[in-house]
């Protein structure tokens, strides 16, 4: 907790000097800026590629054009639905194609999944 508080107040810090300031009029830029650094560092571009990234190997599908259909994918589920289920539990769905049980779980905050949501459904 002490760590995390270190963390906002070297980060509100940081945005006074560069003039960036803590409030954003584009939040939703700012969560798929966070997002994508989350696409990087979790590993999900080892096995999926993007419109800004290219896997290492792709292992799983490709996540470009997935805003266009991730909304018809599973009946009653909307875009934003079916990939936080997809992110949170990866064996719910399945691409054809792909391995039932080859993405792993990653143990994420409720805010880490809408910013990467947020990523993979602005691109």
């Amino acid at each position: 907790m002490r760590i995390e508080y270190l963390r906002l107040g070297l980060t509100a810090a940081l945005a006074v000097v560069l003039g960036l300031g803590l409030m954003t009029d584009r939040p939703t830029e700012q969560k798929a800026s966070s997002g994508h650094l989350l696409f990087l560092s979790t590993g999900c571009i080892g096995c999926h590629r993007t419109e800004d990234t290219s896997p290492t190997a792709e292992i799983g599908p490709s996540l470009i054009g997935l805003a266009d259909r991730a909304g018809s994918r599973v009946p009653g589920l909307l875009a934003v639905e079916y990939v936080t289920q997809s992110i949170r539990q990866p064996q719910s769905f399945t691409v054809p194609g792909y391995g039932f049980d080859t993405m792993p779980t990653f143990d994420l905050t409720d805010a880490e999944v809408d910013s990467l949501v947020e990523y993979l459904l602005a691109g």
